[in-house]
C-alpha cells in the first residue's frame, strides 16, 4: 500500500524547535496561508503524495497547519512560576520559556546563550521570566543543562516537579510542561486535521520526548544516534542525523 500521508515530525536535532515570529527577529520561513490543500501529488513515482505546511512544536504543546494553530496544550502560569523557582535552586540549569511566537530567557551565561542562539531562531532576553508567564501562553519550559542532562538535571528535576512532565530531550536539554502534554497528542491532532489514517503515517525520533509520537504513528523509526532507552522501546532503526537518514528514509517510503 502506498504510504499516502507521511507526516515527518522531527525533534531537537531533527528540527523540532521552530519559531515563526518575534518582533525583532526575522522569520526563518513563510507561514503557509490558510486554505491550502493539505495533501499534494497524484501518487505516481513522478508525482508522489506529500503533505506541506504542518509542524509539531514545543514538545507537543503546539501543532499548526495551513497557517493556523490547530492544537495547543499550554503549561499553566502558576506551574511555570513554580518550576522556575525549583530550577533556580538547581545549580547549572538555565530555563527558557517556549511560547508560540518566541522563546524568552533571562540568564546571560555565555555558554547557555551560545547554545540557545544555535537552537532557537527567535529568542529574546528579558529581566523577569515570571512576568512572561503571566503575560504569555507558555507551552513548555526548555532547560539547558551545563552537564550531561541524563546524569544531572534529568535525575534532579523530575522528583522536584511532581505533577509536571519533566523529560530529557537531548544531551544537554530537558523539557518541563503540563503533565498531559506530549508529541503523541499533537501528532494525533495533525492526523485528524488532515483526515489521515494513523496506519499510513510515519514518525521519526531520537529522544524520549518522542516516544508517544512514535507510538501514535503507523510506522516509527529511531535514528542511530537516538537515546539508548528509546532504541530499546522502538525496534526500527535508521542511520544517524548527520547522514540525513530521515530525509533519505522519507524518499524511500514515498516510492512504496
Amino acid at each position: 500500500m502506498k504510504t499516502k500521508s507521511i507526516i515527518s515530525i522531527l525533534c531537537i536535532a531533527l528540527a523540532a524547535c521552530f519559531f515563526h515570529a518575534c518582533d525583532d527577529v526575522p522569520a526563518p520561513y513563510e507561514i503557509p496561508q490558510a486554505g491550502n490543500t493539505s495533501i499534494y501529488g497524484t501518487g505516481t513515482q513522478e508525482d508522489p503524495y506529500s503533505i506541506r505546511g504542518a509542524a509539531l512544536n514545543q514538545n507537543g504543546g503546539l501543532a499548526w497547519a495551513d497557517g493556523k494553530i490547530i492544537f495547543s496544550d499550554p503549561t499553566p502560569a502558576e506551574d511555570v512560576k513554580h518550576a522556575l523557582d525549583v530550577i533556580a535552586g538547581c545549580e547549572g540549569l538555565y530555563p527558557l520559556l517556549s511560547c508560540a511566537d518566541c522563546a524568552y530567557y533571562s540568564s546571560g551565561f555565555e555558554p547557555f546563550v551560545t547554545v540557545l542562539n544555535k537552537s532557537y531562531s527567535a529568542a529574546r532576553r528579558v529581566d523577569d521570566l515570571k512576568a512572561v508567564a503571566d503575560s504569555q501562553v507558555v507551552l513548555k519550559i526548555s532547560v539547558w543543562d551545563s552537564l550531561p542532562c541524563a546524569e544531572h538535571g534529568g535525575v534532579m528535576l523530575p522528583p522536584l516537579l511532581e505533577g509536571m512532565r519533566a523529560m530529557i530531550s537531548g544531551y544537554d536539554w530537558m523539557d518541563v510542561s503540563a503533565p498531559q502534554a506530549n508529541k503523541g497528542r499533537a501528532f494525533e491532532a495533525l492526523l485528524r486535521y488532515f483526515g489521515a489514517d494513523a496506519a499510513e503515517s510515519v514518525a521519526f525520533g531520537d529522544h524520549m520526548n518522542d516516544y508517544e509520537m512514535l507510538c501514535a504513528a503507523g510506522r516509527a523509526y529511531v535514528t542511530a544516534n537516538a537515546f539508548p532507552a528509546l532504541k530499546a522501546k522502538i525496534g526500527e532503526e535508521i542511520g544517524s542525523n548527520r547522514e540525513n537518514s530521515v530525509i533519505k528514509k522519507i524518499g524511500e517510503l514515498m516510492q512504496l
